[in-house]
């Protein structure tokens, strides 16, 4: 033929990719396109970790291990504006989640667990209530406040770390402020919010003790537009 045949080798290698034809609202090809995802579809990834903050014991984690992993990966705040709610994304690593379970985590110092009591499989802008997760699944939690980027939530005797996420520096700086006083309160958590999401970074001036101009820092352009787009919708 004139291409060679399809190989799930070469595929999750990444040096072929499959081309499917269908359409969803006919309802054409939908089942076949499914049934040779579910076929060529890898195992959730394995991950570096390390052990009860000793770097020199970092192992490997599959997802076959039988304690429950887990890396935040993306903060999202605001998905329900009638709440003002904060999520968490969450992907499972190992083990299972299971609703009302115990899990630890990995910037607490005293060893405290915490309750996940509520998770939700995020699809758009549509949620639902799971009572279960397994490796390779993505997760939302409640965030009280507590949740980071880059954290891991884990269960067992021995402290995990999954190695945080690269942060590319910025090249982009801008001065931000608010001329109403009034809406200082709802601004200043809005900014938070979008600090802990990763939309933005923030400086502040040599010297400068918190009561001087906020210097925002971005990669690009389209970053600042988003930050003030969601500080006058939010």
């Amino acid at each position: 033929g004139i291409l060679p045949p399809l190989s799930r080798d070469r595929v999750l290698a990444g040096t072929q990719s499959p081309l499917f034809f269908g359409s969803a609202i006919a309802d054409f090809g939908v089942d076949r396109f499914l049934e040779y995802f579910v076929d060529f579809g890898s195992i959730p990834a394995t991950r570096t970790a390390i052990f009860d903050d000793d770097l020199e014991s970092s192992s490997s984690i599959t997802a076959s291990h039988p304690e429950f992993t887990g890396f935040v990966f993306k903060m999202q705040a605001n998905l329900d504006p009638n709440h003002r709610d904060r999520l968490a994304y969450v992907r499972v690593v190992s083990g299972r989640y299971s609703k009302g379970m115990k899990v630890k985590h990995s910037r607490s110092k005293s060893g405290k667990t915490y309750n996940l009591a509520a998770a939700q499989a995020l699809f758009g802008q549509s949620r639902e209530s799971i009572e279960t997760a397994y490796p390779g699944d993505v997760i939302g939690i409640n965030n009280p406040g507590l949740f980071a980027i880059g954290d891991t939530l884990y269960t067992g005797n021995r402290k995990v770390s999954f190695p945080g996420i690269p942060a590319f520096s910025p090249e982009k700086f801008a001065y931000i402020s608010n001329p109403n006083p009034s809406t200082y309160k709802s601004y200043s958590k809005g900014l938070a919010q979008l600090l802990d999401e990763g939309a933005i970074q923030m400086l502040r001036q040599r010297g400068d003790e918190g009561g001087g101009p906020i210097i925002l820092a971005a990669v690009g352009q389209l970053q600042f537009e988003v930050v003030l787009a969601r500080l006058k919708d939010e």
